[in-house]
């Protein structure tokens, strides 16, 4: 497999430099390329202020030989929605919209239906977190292969953008939000989306090469795109939503991005959003465990490594996968490209990339409370799936939450897993290695809610689950 070491100066007051943990990460990185087949590989990892681990591993497609270098393009998919998160709060800082501001009343035109609209109005906040009550686009929508402007778009099947449960309950990922949100950008703005965002967010950073659509006299520069097989390829794939997913980039932009977050949104002398709006982006604030601490943030993700907290959020764009992720613990970050549909590849890439962030870490101080065992009865029982991201909630989907004498709580799902609940407060726990609660039960009307990274569920959930919670007094 072809290697290329870099080694760059340039006079943006950004330092380049290897290390020997660099030359440690590279060879494992390069293991795993090789096990899988992948053709090219990206990564690096950055302090606020400087680089220090820039790679471009392999060749532009399995055919040419053509060194993979850091000018050539990858697609980043869904890390756009970060684009579209800061372009989004450029207009909140701007007092050209609130967060919390209602979508109705921001667009001039209906391009979504709320069948809860008089009690639980559709906000901004909540295309932002993925809690609008939509389900993802259908099929329709993703085979979709045009390049369409944004009216077009919403006309290819619009009932993909009917709310399924009320907004400000549950997470649930929708690629239809950001198709949502650009709306909202145009109309405010008077520009199409990628025109904002080109100019208030690319322009600022110096992301020259950042581009929604690669013209077909520029698909030279960009990687070529493989199956999970790493050997068939993919044709060029137009989004049908460019905030959700059309962003290509060239790894040595995506430095600024990433320090942009470790920096508090600082880019050089200049500020592109306050540091108060970057800090909130790792905060969410509109589902059910979200008001009790718990949820996807604006436009982020939280995760844990080996108890380490990272923020971040990765993209998928037929044929090419992609994460970039941070750690305030740390001040570092990284981002990571991949040419094939592997997320295996790209899992290990991650792994190593953030152990070697992390390093020899001390563990962190784990919190723990006491529960007394009629507390834990309280709380076990059966809980059905209550949102579904494609199509209806299964009822036989299930997960079942049984208390143990040993004072924990498990979760038991339909294929007999079980797996441990510890708990940090009365109604917040955790699986084994983390340090911080990832699953909240949450008291709603007559419901009892477990939400966490797995789904949102109600205990013996019924059809009126919806309104029994939205009608609570104490949600």
């Amino acid at each position: 497999m072809h290697r290329l070491r870099i080694i760059i100066l340039i006079g943006l007051g950004i330092c380049y430099y290897t290390s020997a943990i660099s030359d440690e990460l590279r060879d494992t990185v390069e293991s795993a390329q090789n096990t899988h087949g992948v053709s090219a590989v990206a990564y690096f990892i950055v302090s606020p202020d400087s680089v220090e681990a820039l790679e471009t591993l392999g060749t532009t497609d399995t055919d040419n030989g053509i060194p993979f270098a850091p000018d050539h393009l990858v697609r980043i998919g869904s890390i756009t929605k970060t684009f579209t998160a800061l372009a989004t709060i450029i207009l909140h800082e701007r007092n050209l919209v609130s967060l919390d501001s209602p979508v109705a009343d921001v667009l001039d035109r209906p391009v979504f239906v709320n069948p809860w609209s008089d009690r639980r109005p559709l906000k901004i906040v909540h295309l932002l977190e993925h809690t609008a009550g939509l389900r993802d686009l259908s099929k329709r929508e993703f085979d979709f292969n045009q390049p369409v402007l944004l009216d077009a778009a919403f006309k290819v099947d619009p009932d993909s953008r009917r709310l399924r449960w009320p907004p400000g309950m549950y997470s649930s990922y929708s690629n239809s939000g950001a198709g949502i949100l650009s709306a909202v950008i145009e109309h405010t703005t008077g520009q199409t989306y990628e025109t904002f965002v080109s100019k208030e967010i690319f322009n600022f950073l110096g992301m020259s090469s950042a581009r929604f659509t690669v013209p077909d006299f520029e698909r030279h520069r960009l990687v070529t795109g493989y199956d999970s097989d790493a050997r068939t390829p993919i044709p060029y794939w137009h989004i049908l939503y460019y905030a959700f997913g059309a962003i290509s980039v060239t790894p040595r932009d995506m430095i600024f991005f990433v320090q942009l977050f470790l920096n508090d949104g600082k880019h050089g002398n200049r500020r592109l959003v306050a540091k108060a709006s970057m800090q909130n982006m790792r905060s969410p604030t509109t589902t059910l465990a979200a008001r009790s601490g718990l949820g996807y943030g604006l436009g982020l993700y939280q995760y844990q490594r080996h108890g380490v907290s990272f923020f971040g959020h990765g993209g998928d764009a037929d044929g090419y996968l992609a994460y970039f992720a941070f750690s305030p613990a740390f001040n570092r970050g990284y981002f990571v490209a991949i040419n094939a549909f592997n997320p295996s590849a790209l899992l290990k890439i991650r792994q190593a990339i953030e152990e070697k962030i992390i390093g020899h870490a001390a563990p962190k101080k784990i919190a723990a409370a006491t529960i007394s065992n009629e507390q834990l009865q309280k709380l076990s029982g059966t809980y059905r799936p209550v949102t579904a991201r494609f199509g209806k909630p299964s009822d036989n989907k299930f997960t079942k939450i049984s208390a143990a004498t040993d004072g924990e709580l498990y979760t038991s799902l339909q294929n007999g897993r079980r797996r441990a609940l510890l708990s940090v407060t009365s109604l917040h726990f955790r699986r084994r290695g983390q340090t911080v609660a990832t699953v909240a039960f949450i008291a709603c009307g007559d419901q009892i809610h477990l939400q966490g990274d797995f789904g949102n569920y109600a205990k013996s959930a019924q059809t009126d689950v919806h309104h029994s919670c939205i009608n609570s007094t104490t949600p």
